[in-house]
């Protein structure tokens, strides 16, 4: 879906606060919705050392993601970076790699795979309102990263300065999904991680987006796999999870209900297929830009 970039209406503003992270929302949903953005983060930076490594030709990159996923999704929290060194960049890096940009999947795309139902694509101007949010719950992340990952706090209060004055331009643009307590960066996806890192509250224009209520969805366990699917309650069409460790905490958190269990047969086989399909296409199809 398209993104409708209104600007003649007047925006609402919410009281702002700042400086440390926001301690509010600290139940199981919120900490699920942490580790959702903790596996985007890792799943970047796992791409980012292989570009960087192998340049655009990566013809190992849709055989390994499916089992580095998989090992992530189990310790979405792990610092990877040394055994990314020893694994991927090697002595030096390969010739096929000069130019290459930093690599990250972009949040609206990764959030639609992993989410299946959420639309996040268009908003009204009206509805838009400035608030400061907790970075650990924001979706960020571009394939060109302008922003450095460590600022000073001096450095970070001026960014939301900045963010604050830029009124209907909307320096930086988020989507809510839904009632999640989870965010998607639009404009001023570069910021996020540097906020992350220093625990700081991050201005943002944001307006929120639809994601269907618990009581709409239903989830569904593939027997003998891990495979998890989210069916709607009024079309009963099935969508896998292509994250189920994170995604199914976080759904199940939200309050939608398991439904039957799918038995072994072509529907489970073709579940099965679609979640390696998703995956490499969310490694090969959402670069940013």
């Amino acid at each position: 879906m398209g993104e409708s970039w209104a600007d003649e209406a007047d925006h609402a503003e919410m009281p702002l606060g700042g400086g440390d992270v926001t301690e509010g929302m600290e139940g199981a949903l919120a900490q699920s919705c942490r580790r959702l953005v903790s596996v985007k983060y890792r799943i970047d930076d796992w791409l980012d050392a292989r570009r960087r490594r192998f340049g655009y030709e990566d013809r190992t990159l849709e055989r390994d993601i499916v089992s580095w996923v998989d090992k992530i999704e189990r310790n979405p929290f792990a610092n990877d970076s040394l055994w990314l060194l020893i694994h991927h960049l090697g002595a030096r890096e390969s010739e096929n790699s000069a130019g290459v940009a930093r690599y990250a999947l972009r949040p609206s795309a990764f959030v639609k795979r992993v989410l299946p139902g959420a639309r996040i694509g268009t908003y009204r101007a009206r509805d838009v309102v400035l608030q400061y949010l907790d970075p650990s719950l924001v979706i960020g992340g571009t394939y060109i990263r302008r922003w450095p990952e460590t600022l000073a706090g001096g450095e970070l209060d001026q960014i939301n300065a900045s963010t604050i004055e830029s009124g209907t331009q909307y320096d930086a643009l988020c989507s809510r999904i839904g009632s999640l307590p989870l965010y998607v960066a639009f404009e001023g996806k570069n910021r996020v991680r540097a906020f992350l890192h220093a625990r700081r509250d991050m201005a943002a224009f944001v307006y929120t987006g639809e994601f269907p209520g618990a009581d709409k969805l239903e989830l569904h366990e593939v027997e003998g796999s891990a495979t998890v699917a989210v069916s709607s309650m009024t079309s009963g069409h099935l969508r896998v999870l292509i994250l189920p460790s994170v995604a199914v905490p976080l759904l199940t958190g939200y309050g939608v209900p398991w439904g039957r269990r799918i038995g072994p047969g072509r529907t489970a086989q073709r579940l099965e297929r679609a979640r390696r399909e998703g995956l490499v296409k969310l490694v090969t199809k959402d670069m940013s830009s």
